[in-house]
């Protein structure tokens, strides 16, 4: 064996000497490897394979351990996946012939694919021998790759036989097989659709053929796709959403809500009610299609015409017509329309006759044969009458469009083309004829005829149900002659009063142009002129006992017969009677207009439960309906109290509005409306608003600031008053860095309490805290106040207050960055650790001392001041520990904190701004090493013999070898074992 010795020095020159620390053997004879392993040709997806490689060593120092290093490539090249490391350790024998295995931490570093494994060997001397490529592992722990190359189909399908781009791959031991599944959902939520289905033909180290999936089990919508592969080891993996296939079969809806357009058209214009529903792909396009016969037959008149293209909706419930050019192609008589659907996929839905259009713009004419009239210069002619000749007139009408007349009419004036007096205004022939031709004779109103000289002029007109006309203006002339009948003599015009009882009078009188007297007369009412439409009131005795030759006395309908009339206009025929009787009627003498329902109640009156800050007030309301008169006015009331006793101010608007001015006060409100057959509605709810024109008021009762406040808990004392009654709303603060609203906007007004509701407000309050926080910590913060009632009048006190804030703590600025040095006596003012403070100033800073970081271990010295109320905004100066703490500091190092305090009673500290090194002892060696008793064979072995100095650190170490003890006989000299020039406090390497 070889004895050696070791001794150190420290930083401060002691030393410290031990001899004989350890000894040392020595074995020069590498160890050898015998290789029975030709290679592992099976792929492993697991550790824990035997491997038939031997190791002997005939130095002496026995076999140590076994090591391995794996490349990707032979003769260890490629990428390197571990370098010499540990597999087989502690084997201390002459040889070692069992089969071993790749420890499991080296194999998880191999890579998938083939590892070529280089082997080491170790005896107990250091000596060892290497054996590249001893054997190779193929490796496969990989799952699978699935490469998407489908962004998604978002064309949609009608069909199947789509293929889709998603590979598979397996570089190692080769791919077994994969599935796809759909479902409705992303992330296989919702529905599935397909369960896990194989792919054909995946095998191999790789499958790039183009795929399809079972289109006939996919949902309508979007089917999500998502596929696993797995190879011949077990390996999966599995991607949800490779893609997605949106499926749509299933044709669109058209919903046909046109029955058929029954009425007949003489222009164009119409708009039909057919929609189309497509919730899955969309609509695309939808288009009409008319022919002149059912089911698509006859003649074309327009072929598919878009309705809309291009559309990407779910519906369209639009009405629809057809352009002015199209319709201008229609034929006088029943086209059909058809209409077809196409949604984005391609589906089509069509419905032949969803409606049918009747155009008619042929007017229909009037026939003027009369083979009855006489006939003079002047034209044709009827009469003269001594008596009501009834259905004689023999004007006929046509209609050769398709719509078929609607209602002929006559007009008879006092002179050729429509001149003079109107003696009958249109009346009705006949109604809803419905027919081509309309050839009865006809009677006209005989009673209103004028009598010889004058003569009667007799205009025609007649409607088709498209609503096109004609006119034959004095189609024929009426003379009427003087006859012994009675007659009723029209001086009404027509009642145009708007009636809700039976008020009316009426001028019609009466004459008996005979020997007998008048006996009495009758009333009928019609809802359409010529005694046509509905019969509302049939004859009924007006006045009996009439025993007179001449009535002319203005005369009322008899209060039965005005409840029986309908609500609207009612004309009004009259018949009278002589004592023989003679009779003779007219129609038509007057119209009477009855409306005895209220109207509507005004809807939304406004201004309505607000509290108002200027005096013109314009009320408002929503029309009411008046219903059959219409409204004639609305009767507006404003009072002080809600039973409207007093009356402040009152108005009746034929509009739904009004205006005035009024004082400040609380005011009540309704409204109600008139019709013009003098029907009230009830009256509006009564609603108030208030005229408030007093601004609100301020007190402040709180001074300036005088010192810092740290946090928002101080309460404020300035208090508010409303006198205009409208109550408070809310007061609102704002600050700024300079007085009168000057200098930095800290915050603008922003509310500080909410909802009073009061007339005043004198609790003391407190800043919000967000408001508070946007104050600044070094300057004078001016507060400004502004208060609010429900009117919105306001109030503002500028410089209400300040306040003095300091939520800054003071700063620390650590300039020592470690008092590196070692020493043995107090340095003075050394310490470079300087303190501020821009808001309330710095009062006082100190220092403590433990043994251990972050105030840890044993407090050497209590909190001791540096400096004390210096009254400053910084302290730069280095300063020193206190006289005699020097001294209490223990060998080694001290931890000094510091901490300061500003005006406010903020304080900060630091934890070890820096440390105090101090030292005066001796290092110390501890042998850790009995002896070497294994054998080397070449330099390099280390040795456990440690060193320490807990103060300055140790400055070197060295040893000495002796061939005997005690250091007797010495071979080598003092030879450093390590540089330190760092000083550690201890050396156990």
């Amino acid at each position: 064996p070889n004895y050696v010795s070791v001794r150190t020095y420290d930083g401060a020159g002691n030393t410290q000497n031990y001899t004989d620390v350890f000894y040392v053997k020595k074995d020069t004879v590498a160890p050898s490897i015998t290789d029975n392993q030709a290679g592992d040709a099976e792929w492993r997806v697991s550790s824990g394979t035997l491997y038939n490689v031997d190791f002997s060593d005939e130095g002496g120092s026995l076999l140590d351990r076994v090591q391995v290093r794996i490349t990707t490539g032979l003769n260890q090249t490629g990428i390197l996946i571990t370098d010499w490391v540990d597999n087989l350790t502690g084997l201390n024998s002459s040889s070692y012939t069992d089969d071993w295995p790749i420890s499991g931490a080296i194999w998880n570093l191999m890579n998938d694919g083939t590892n070529y494994v280089s082997l080491r060997v170790y005896d107990n001397a250091g000596k060892s021998s290497d054996l590249t490529d001893a054997f190779f592992v193929l490796k496969d722990t990989s799952a699978p790759n699935v490469i998407d190359n489908q962004a998604g189909d978002d064309t949609w399908k009608r069909f199947g036989g789509t293929v889709y781009d998603v590979d598979f791959e397996d570089t190692g031991v080769g791919l077994l097989g994969a599935e796809y599944e759909a479902w409705t959902g992303p992330g296989k939520t919702g529905e599935q659709k397909i369960v896990p289905t194989a792919i054909s033909g995946v095998s191999g180290a790789s499958f790039t053929d183009d795929w399809g999936v079972d289109f006939s089990l996919l949902a309508q919508g979007t089917n999500y796709v998502s596929v696993s592969v797995y190879d011949s080891l077990g390996s999966t993996a599995s991607v949800a959403d490779v893609f997605y296939v949106k499926k749509d079969n299933v044709s669109p809806t058209i919903t046909d809500n046109q029955s058929g357009d029954y009425t007949w058209r003489n222009s164009s214009g119409t708009l039909y009610d057919v929609d189309f529903q497509d919730l899955t792909s969309k609509l695309a396009t939808a288009q009409y299609k008319i022919m002149t016969g059912a089911g698509q037959t006859g003649t074309l008149i327009q072929d598919w015409t878009d309705i809309f293209s291009n559309l990407n909706q779910d519906s369209y419930l639009n009405d629809w017509g057809f352009p002015e050019s199209v319709w201008n192609l229609l034929p006088d008589a029943t086209s059909y329309v058809s209409v077809r659907v196409y949604d984005i996929a391609g589906n089509l839905s069509q419905i032949s006759d969803v409606f049918f259009v009747q155009k008619d713009t042929q007017p229909p004419s009037v026939d003027l044969t009369l083979s009855n009239a006489n006939s003079d210069g002047d034209g044709p002619y009827y009469g003269p009458y001594d008596f009501d000749p009834g259905d004689v007139f023999d004007v006929d009408f046509h209609d050769t469009g398709y719509s078929k007349i609607n209602n002929p009419l006559y007009a008879i004036y006092s002179e050729p083309g429509q001149g003079g007096t109107l003696v009958k205004d249109w009346t009705n022939i006949a109604l809803n004829v419905g027919a081509t031709y309309y050839i009865n004779n006809w009677r006209v109103d005989f009673s209103a005829l004028l009598k010889n000289p004058s003569t009667n002029y007799v205009s025609v007109r007649v409607y088709d149900n498209a609503g096109s006309s004609y006119t034959a203006v004095d189609a024929f002339r009426i003379f009427r002659s003087t006859s012994t009948a009675p007659e009723v003599l029209d001086k009404q015009a027509g009642d145009d009063t708007w009636r809700n009882s039976n008020t009316g009078v009426y001028d019609v009188d009466f004459s008996s142009n005979s020997d007998y007297a008048l006996d009495w007369f009758e009333a009928q009412a019609w809802s359409e002129t010529g005694q046509l439409g509905d019969l509302i009131a049939d004859w009924t005795t007006v006045q009996a006992d009439l025993n007179t030759d001449y009535y002319t006395d203005d005369w009322q309908l008899p209060s039965d017969f005005f409840g029986n009339l309908r609500e609207g206009i009612n004309y009004i025929s009259v018949r009278v009677y002589d004592t023989l009787p003679n009779i003779s009627a007219r129609y038509e003498v007057f119209y009477v207009k009855k409306d005895t329902s209220p109207p509507e109640i005004p809807p939304s009156l406004s201004p309505q439960s607000v509290n108002l800050n200027y005096p013109n007030i314009i009320f408002d309301w929503a029309d009411s309906n008046g219903f059959a008169s219409g409204i004639s006015n609305y009767d507006l009331e404003v009072a002080t109290t809600t039973d409207f006793t007093t009356i402040t101010y009152s108005s009746s608007p034929v509009v739904s509005t009004s205006s005035n001015t009024f004082a400040e006060n609380l005011y009540y409100l309704r409204v109600r409306a008139r019709d013009n057959a003098g029907n009230y509605s009830q009256y509006t709810s009564t609603i108030w608003f208030r005229i408030d024109l007093t601004t609100p008021t301020i007190n402040d009762l709180q001074s300036d600031a005088t010192y810092y406040l740290t946090a928002n808990t101080t309460s404020y004392d300035v208090n508010f008053d409303d006198l205009g009654g409208s109550l408070l709303s809310r007061f609102e603060l704002k600050a700024t860095t300079g007085p009168g609203q000057t200098g930095t906007l800290l915050f603008d007004w922003s509310p500080a309490i909410e909802n009073i509701n009061n007339l005043s407000y004198s609790d003391d309050w407190q800043l919000p805290q967000s408001l508070w926080d946007s104050l600044q910590s070094w300057t004078t913060n001016y507060l400004s106040v502004k208060v609010i009632d429900y009117a919105t009048n306001y109030a503002v006190l500028t410089d209400a207050f300040t306040i003095l804030k300091d939520t800054a703590p003071p700063s620390i600025i650590d300039n020592q960055a470690g008092d590196d040095t070692w020493r043995d006596s107090d340095p003075g003012a050394i310490y470079d650790v300087d303190f501020a403070d821009i808001g309330s100033l710095l009062t006082t800073a100190q220092y403590v001392i433990y043994s251990l970081p972050n105030q840890s271990g044993s407090l050497i010295k209590d909190w001791t001041d540096i400096f004390t109320n210096i009254g400053s905004s910084s302290y730069t100066d280095d300063w020193s520990l206190v006289t005699g703490d020097w001294s209490l500091l223990p060998e080694g190092q001290s931890y000094v904190s510091v901490r300061a305090f500003d005006g406010a009673g903020l304080s900060s500290s630091l934890t070890d701004a820096f440390y105090i090194l101090k030292d005066t002892s001796a290092p110390f060696i501890a042998d850790n090493q009995a002896g070497d008793d294994t054998w080397q064979s070449s330099p390099g072995t280390t040795y456990d013999v440690d060193f320490y100095d807990n103060a300055s650190g140790l400055a070197s170490i060295q040893y000495q070898v002796s061939t005997q003890t005690a250091g007797a006989s010495p071979i080598t000299d003092w030879i450093d074992i390590a540089s330190l020039t760092d000083y550690p406090t201890y050396y156990i390497t």
